[in-house]
């Protein structure tokens, strides 16, 4: 068998853990376990620590840990320290937390090979707690669900864990030093855009750095049990997961159903708490509110399958609440006045939400859904109150061509330019386009020039923000707020520059990687 060494990192006081887990490290055999231990280690640790080993013939090195000034995380140095202790390239890590299994000998044979430098098996919740057996049940049924729907195939399920194996020249070739020196701990860093949960651990940094050169494999099978609670099963880093989901505009309806299904309620605490400080509106009741009715639609839904079709249109419109934009939803709910223009209306959603809000509303729309908009607005009785145009707003006047693509399982208009500077900027499209169309086009400097106050534009066009703003400026200082969405979010800062020139403060409610909301506003016209 390939000699590999184990490396685990621990404090003195862990000794309960080591105990129990550490006879599970020594079965897998390896040729060395090294503890490392914060200084001072205590005799107990150390003695534990030996007489364990030497039942099982295993040789164990304890190495003291000084605290180290240039490591901002005491814990990447302490494993990184070991790293370079190891007699071994082939190590193996963990933490003391986890009873491994033989499993996680399948690694030895893929790391270092074919440009492999990491290999990550799967973890399971502690089953001696009612927790961690609930956990492990809904897993069960989720990935049983997946699989007889097809989303995913056994065994396909798989992601990086704490539970690892590197190639040590792979890793020290990969890693910069500077970099996790610096790096702070999740509980005190700054939220983190570029993280599915907004923070990041010393492991996750090893791992992204690794595969920007080297190969990382992930393993299905299950290598250990997890004795305690996951970093992103604690509260502080649970409400920073809430927080980023609130922050990339993750709707409350998924943010409950991550709560439920992971056991991990404070994610939505911070959820609210980072949505009340992004559109400085407090959104608690709401939020609640719209996730009861989601509840209660549910229950609804069986009874609704044989009755009125009206009903059922009126109850999923009440519902998008729970869309992907729910903070641009909550931001634009305070904004009152006379006129709303929305522009790239679709179905009529905004529209529809603030019909109480404005005593005119014009909303622009040149795709299919025009019909789609016409017949919502008169199930709400709205008529009156919103007037709805199949043109298309621009930067001139004339005739164009609409592009229709798919996203997902809606169809959207796309500028044609953003489709060939982004192919991928509709999601599951991969640049294909169902069909174009003929429209008629203007300006908002054309269609409204004897317009004397406009209290809110929003913008949401696939690509063409920028010509309704360049054709927009002889009205710019007639209009109090903006809301648009720039399917270009490498041009945010360019965005905010170019409202600050006409007097605007701005504010980005929601921030992806495909698009962003910004809100321009100013108080004096």
């Amino acid at each position: 068998m390939t000699d590999f060494s184990v490396v685990l990192p621990m404090r003195s006081t862990e000794i309960g853990l080591l105990k129990r887990n550490l006879p599970s490290w020594c079965i897998l055999k390896p040729s060395e376990i090294i503890l490392g231990l914060d200084k001072p280690v205590s005799q107990e640790c150390i003695e534990v620590a030996n007489d364990i080993a030497s039942s099982y013939n295993v040789n164990i090195r304890i190495i003291e840990i000084e605290q180290n000034p240039e490591y901002k995380m005491h814990q990447a140095w302490a494993r990184r320290k070991c790293f370079r202790e190891a007699k071994n390239d082939i190590i193996f890590t963990g933490d003391t937390d986890l009873y491994v299994y033989p499993a996680c000998l399948k690694a030895l044979d893929i790391v270092g090979q074919g440009n492999t430098g990491l290999v990550s098996l799967m973890k399971k919740r502690n089953v001696r707690s009612i927790g961690g057996i609930t956990k492990n049940f809904i897993d069960g049924r989720i990935k049983a669900y997946q699989q007889k729907r097809g989303v995913v195939k056994e065994g396909q399920q798989a992601y990086f864990t704490g539970l690892y194996c590197i190639y040590r020249p792979y890793w020290l070739d990969s890693e910069d030093e500077s970099s996790i020196k610096n790096m702070p701990h999740p509980y005190d860093a700054p939220l983190l855009m570029d993280s599915w949960g907004g923070y990041r651990g010393e492991d996750t940094h090893l791992h992204d750095e690794m595969k920007k050169k080297y190969r990382c494999v992930y393993l299905p099978d299950i290598g250990a049990e997890d004795m305690r609670p996951g970093l992103e099963e604690r509260k502080q880093i649970q409400t920073k997961i809430g927080m980023k989901f609130a922050y990339i505009g993750i709707n409350p309806i998924n943010v409950f159903k991550h709560c439920v299904f992971n056991l991990r309620f404070h994610v939505f605490g911070g959820y609210v708490k980072q949505l009340n400080e992004l559109v400085g509106y407090n959104t608690t009741a709401l939020v609640y509110r719209i996730v009861v009715y989601w509840i209660l639609s549910v229950g609804l839904r069986s009874l609704l399958k044989q009755g009125i079709r009206e009903i059922k249109s009126i109850l999923k419109l009440y519902l998008r609440l729970r869309r992907h934009e729910f903070p641009v939803s909550i931001a634009l709910m305070k904004i009152t006045g006379k006129l709303f223009i929305d522009i790239g209306a679709n179905k009529g959603y905004y529209s529809l939400l603030l019909r109480n809000n404005f005593e005119r509303i014009i909303c622009f729309e040149p795709a299919a859904m025009f019909d789609d908009l016409i017949k919502n607005i008169g199930m709400f009785n709205a008529g009156s109150r919103i007037h709805a145009e199949k043109i298309a707003i621009s930067n001139r006047d004339g005739d164009g061509i609409l592009y229709l693509a798919k996203c997902m399982q809606y169809n959207m208009a796309v500028a044609e330019q953003q489709l060939v500077a982004d192919p991928s900027i509709v999601s599951g499209s991969k640049g294909d386009l169902i069909s174009t169309e003929k429209v008629k086009k203007t300006s908002l400097a054309t269609y409204f020039r004897d317009e004397q106050l406009i209290d809110l534009i929003k913008v949401d066009v696939g690509g063409s923000e920028w010509e309704v703003l360049d054709g927009a400026i002889p009205i710019i200082d007639r209009t109090r707020t903006w809301l648009v969405e720039l399917y270009s979010p490498n041009r945010v800062e360019e965005m905010r520059e170019w409202f600050a020139r006409y007097g605007y403060t701005t504010k980005i409610l929601t921030y992806s990687s495909r698009t962003c909301h910004i809100l321009a506003s100013r108080s004096k016209l």
